[in-house]
């Protein structure tokens, strides 16, 4: 679960990868990539905005701890740093099989 789930079913839906650093993420709670990727927080949200709509966007949440974090893309692949050193970066079709996998044994 947790914010690697939430980032993938994102890009599952919309048929895009996402390139992401969890950089600005790091150091917050004093978690390890992994640790920041699969341990669940009821507080956070996972918001997908325009380019376009970027600065407006973050002008509303003025005040509020918000943090960016990547950007989709076409090419259908999410791809995960740490810090800017590579951590993952797998198809979506494959992080899709393995999503499935447990449904599919039922």
């Amino acid at each position: 679960g947790g914010l690697a789930v939430a980032l993938a079913e994102s890009a599952f839906a919309g048929g895009l990868g996402m390139t992401l650093d969890l950089g600005p993420l790091m150091g917050h709670d004093g978690l390890a990539p992994d640790e920041l990727l699969f341990s669940e927080s009821p507080g956070r949200l996972v918001v997908t905005v325009t380019p376009e709509r970027r600065a407006a966007f973050e002008r509303a949440m003025a005040g509020t701890p918000c943090v960016a974090v990547g950007t989709v893309v076409a090419a259908p692949t999410l791809t995960i740093a740490a810090a800017a050193q590579p951590w993952l970066a797998l198809p979506l079709a494959q992080l899709k099989a393995a999503w499935q996998a447990p449904l599919r044994g039922m």
